[in-house]
């Protein structure tokens, strides 16, 4: 959330550019501090969000497998209400993941909406540079393979449901 609300603070001043040109420099070096930022996220939470995911797909498929081959009494509802917690903390990651990726691209569309005829080459050129660096997503990963987005949340359900058939079918 806090690599969102600096593109957004970033954003309020690029539309205030043409009052004070003097600030694309900042502007610049704020859009490279954001970056940086998000590469220091990136390292620093990687292999934790890499191990909750691969003990979530774990924990999901086991509980299903457990759910599916007993009948249903009071002790199963501590079973789906702990799969849903692991769920709920999988799909807040890749939520705000995605929100991240998502604001990072509209950064773009936000300079290309601004009005370039009324500023100098100097500042044009340097919006340019954002531009193109804003092109490639700021995206928060998981052991450097798997994106935080929720395309990534759908294909963790999907390995879940794959290993319960895999246990399913090593169980007949």
């Amino acid at each position: 959330m806090h690599i969102c609300c600096q593109i957004e603070i970033l954003e309020y001043r690029l539309r205030k550019i043409l009052s004070n040109q003097l600030t694309v420099a900042y502007c610049v070096r704020h859009h490279n501090r954001i970056f940086e930022f998000s590469q220091l996220v990136n390292i620093n939470f990687t292999k934790i969000i890499g191990f909750q995911f691969m003990a979530s797909v774990m924990i999901t498929c086991t509980n299903l497998y457990q759910l599916t081959k007993s009948t249903f009494n009071a002790d199963h509802f501590s079973l789906i209400t702990f799969t849903g917690a692991m769920l709920t903390q999988i799909f807040i990651y890749c939520w705000f993941g995605n929100k991240v990726k998502l604001k990072s691209l509209q950064l773009t569309d936000s300079i290309f909406q601004m009005e370039w005829p009324k500023m100098n080459n100097n500042v044009k050129k340097s919006l340019l540079i954002i531009m193109k660096r804003a092109m490639t997503p700021i995206e928060i990963s998981s052991l450097y393979i798997l994106t935080m987005n929720l395309d990534s949340f759908v294909s963790l359900l999907k390995t879940s449901y794959s290993v319960y058939n895999l246990l399913i079918q090593v169980q007949e």
